[in-house]
């Protein structure tokens, strides 16, 4: 299962989950529509937050910032990312991961 290992750790540690994505990875996905169906379940705060987990994140950010009520960033790190919730000003309520830029160090659990 794609996410599979993301999913575990974190219904492990008490999080609901719901995965948006295809069970089986097909390299002609569009993942700027999974990136809208999250964004769809986020903005009406079905869900506090989303991560999104694709190539480099900019064409999923910019689709999911189309929803009204969502904002979205890429982040590269757990810095990025921590910061990204913690900021005021960007009142983040998705992250969104490239895994081409932050490695396979860290895109990978």
């Amino acid at each position: 299962m794609r996410g599979g290992k993301l999913i575990v750790l974190l219904a492990g540690g008490g999080h609901e989950v719901l995965d948006f994505c295809d069970r089986i990875y097909d390299e002609n996905d569009d993942h700027p529509d999974f990136a809208i169906a999250l964004a769809g379940a986020v903005a009406p705060r079905d869900f506090e937050r989303g991560i999104l987990i694709c190539r480099n994140g900019i064409g999923a950010s910019v689709a999911a910032n189309r929803v009204k009520g969502v904002r979205t960033e890429v982040c590269h790190d757990n810095l990025t990312s921590r910061q990204s919730v913690e900021s005021l000003s960007l009142d983040a309520q998705r992250r969104r991961h490239g895994n081409r830029e932050a490695g396979r160090r860290h895109s990978h659990i």
